[in-house]
């Protein structure tokens, strides 16, 4: 099987990059028309996931990421590939993020969310280009269009 990989952002030369592996949801709605998307309180746009903790699988991760952001249980139906994006933080530390994408469904609400800064928005598939944050979210997303 070919897995997509794709590389995002500038890589500043003299900047040493702490690397950040993450898992990623791409959930659509029925109509395929809306993709859930998590909202910061700074008004900024990404996909339900984050980063691994240690020792933790992908799949423990991607769970445990979506319980604290939507309260749902999920199904996982199929990795979409891995994509890594340069950039810097909010705190202008600079960050290689290895991402890996993934087609869930959502079950069930089990609980609130924990995060309290996010809320969940779905975004119309047309809007994703202009309000993901992260370059390398929009690349996933169209390849889960496309598969």
């Amino acid at each position: 099987m070919d897995i997509e990989r794709a590389v995002f952002g500038q890589k500043i030369k003299g900047l040493n990059y702490s690397v950040r592996i993450g898992v990623y949801a791409i959930s659509f709605d029925r109509g395929k028309e809306k993709v859930l998307t998590v909202q910061n309180g700074r008004g900024d746009y990404f996909l339900p996931g984050g980063g691994l903790k240690q020792n933790e699988s992908h799949m423990e991760g991607l769970k445990r990421e979506l319980t604290e952001e939507t309260g749902f249980e999920i199904k996982t139906e199929r990795y979409i590939g891995k994509a890594d994006q340069y950039f810097l933080s909010s705190k202008h530390e600079p960050i290689l993020s290895e991402g890996h994408f993934y087609v869930v469904s959502l079950i069930e609400k089990t609980q609130e969310p924990v995060e309290d800064d996010y809320r969940l928005q779905w975004v119309r598939i047309e809007k994703i280009n202009e309000l993901l944050l992260h370059k390398y979210q929009i690349w996933a997303v169209h390849q889960a269009i496309q598969s």
